[in-house]
Formats: C-alpha cells, structure tokens, sequence
C-alpha cells in the first residue's frame, strides 16, 4: 500500500502551493526536497503565466484588428460611371494604413488614403482616430483645408507613440473635378491622355507642427482616365534589400491597366510586389485606391 502526503511549496497571494507527495510498489526512489520541487513548480507557474500572457495580448490584437476592418469600408464603392477598388494589406495582424470613401451627397464622394508611422497597435489607434476625426468632419460646404488643419492639431495632442500620419483627402464629383489635399503622402498618380500627372499639392505630415496650413489642389479626372492612390509600402516594397519597387513601375502597371476593371488591377499589383522581392513578406503595410473612369 503506496503513502500519500502533500507538501507545502510557496506561498503567494491566492495561498498556499502544494505537491502531491506519493510512494509504494516497495521501489525506494529519492525524495526531491523542498528547494527543488519549489524550482520545479515555480517554473511551471511561470510558463503558464507567459502562456497565458501571450494569449491575452493575441486576443488583444485581434481585437484591435476587429475594430480596424470595421473601420474599413466596402472597396468596392458605387458612384456615377466610376469603376472604384481598394486594397489593405498590413505588414502585422493590424497596421497603421487606412482608406476610406464618403458619400456627401449624390454628386460627390469624398475620399481618403492615409498612412500613421510605425506599425502594429499604436498605429491602428491613430488610423481608427483619423477615420474618426474625417467622418466627422465632412460635410457639404466645409473648406477641406480647414478641415485636414483641426485634423493635424487633434494628432499633435495625442498621446500616443505614433503621432505622424501622412494623408490625401480628396473630393471626387461626378463630372470629374478633384480637389484634394496632400499632407506628406506620396503622390497619387493621375493618368490621362497626356500622361502621368503626380498630385502633391497641400503641405506637410500630419503632426509634429500644431500650426502647419494646408493648400487645396485640383486635377480633373478625364473619361478614359485613371487616378491611383496609394500608401508608401507599395513603392518602398524591396527597399530593406536594396531593391524598391519605385514608382516607375507603379506608372508601367497603372498605363497597362488603364482600359481593365480596377479590381483586377489591384488584384496584379499585389502580385507583382509580393514577386518583386522573390517574394518576400511585406515589410510596410500596402494600401492602393484606383479609380477608372468610363469613356
């Protein structure tokens, strides 16, 4: 008959740890002591709290990457005779990058392409706050630059470690007018039957100085034309090993696709930057907007 005993291990605030102590089958075995079975249980108790540690902050991003998507509207929005697709892709479970489309009324959709510095959850939070903050914003009338400059002082108050966030805004209307403002951000590419026309007007990154003005800068989006938007992930895929992507070949992809449907664009375009770098993962979250419009 085996002999069963418990032995007190530590102690911590929940009480008491015991070990189950037994013995029999008439095969003597050593005795761990107290200090080793206290080593052992304490390690184990130490795994399991990284264990469960780990899962919270697992439950956290995806949490975090539940309130980004949502944020995200359809990319495929209705408007006039506009063929309309977004794409995100983040570099981690959740990114920093956004787009965003507003419907202001029935002959204008406003819409957005942003990028918050850093990756994972700080620039999630800075991205949710933007889509925030240009949501409420808008409205018929309201002066854009207004607008995008109580946007840069809301960012500089913020508390968070991602605190830039580069942005073009812009106000597509049916008839093909496009005033936007570009806050830092890489120039959208507007294609038509003169060429490629780069939109940098606005001003600087959105952030660092509470008193940045911003100017408004208009294009016209022809029949037949193309407007692509995107984040710096996608030129400055490759750049870690010394080979970007470049806009040269986001000029080549946006001239071959002038004339197909903008979802398989994007759809081509994700593919040639995941085969650009021998496929290497995404090193920047990847945002592209392309608006075809119907001749």
């Amino acid at each position: 008959m085996g002999r069963v005993g418990l032995l007190p291990v530590s102690d911590d605030r929940r009480g008491p740890v015991l070990a189950l102590i037994t013995a029999g089958g008439g095969e003597l075995r050593p005795v761990p002591s107290r200090s080793e079975l206290a080593s052992v249980l304490n390690s184990l108790r130490y795994a399991m709290r990284q264990h469960l540690r780990r899962r919270e902050l697992e439950d956290l991003f995806e949490q975090a990457r539940a309130v980004q998507v949502s944020l995200l509207p359809d990319g495929r929005p209705a408007f006039a005779d506009y063929d309309i697709c977004a794409a995100s892709v983040p570099a981690q479970s959740v990114g920093g990058d956004l787009y965003d489309f507003i419907h202001i009324d029935a002959d204008v959709l406003a819409l957005a392409v942003a990028d918050a510095s850093g990756h994972g959850l700080p620039a999630a939070l800075q991205a949710r706050d933007v889509v925030t903050g240009l949501r409420m914003g808008v409205e018929r009338d309201l002066k854009v630059t207004r607008m995008i400059e109580k946007l840069n002082r809301v960012i500089h108050r913020s508390g968070l470690s991602s605190r830039f966030v580069s942005l073009v805004f812009g106000e597509l209307e049916r008839n093909g007018n496009f005033s936007y403002v570009n806050a830092g951000h890489p120039a959208p590419l507007l294609l038509d039957d003169r060429g490629v026309h780069a939109l940098s007007v606005g001003g600087m990154i959105l952030g660092p100085d509470p008193a940045a003005l911003y100017k408004l800068g208009f294009a016209h989006l022809d029949r037949g034309g193309a407007l692509a938007l995107f984040s710096d992930g996608v030129p400055e895929h490759g750049t870690t090993s010394g080979r970007p992507f470049g806009d040269e070949r986001i000029v080549e992809w946006l001239g071959q696709w002038r004339g197909g449907p903008s979802d398989a664009a994007i759809n081509d375009l994700l593919v040639r930057l995941r085969a650009h770098d021998d496929g290497t993962p995404f090193d920047d979250d990847v945002t592209v907007v392309l608006i075809r419009r119907a001749r």
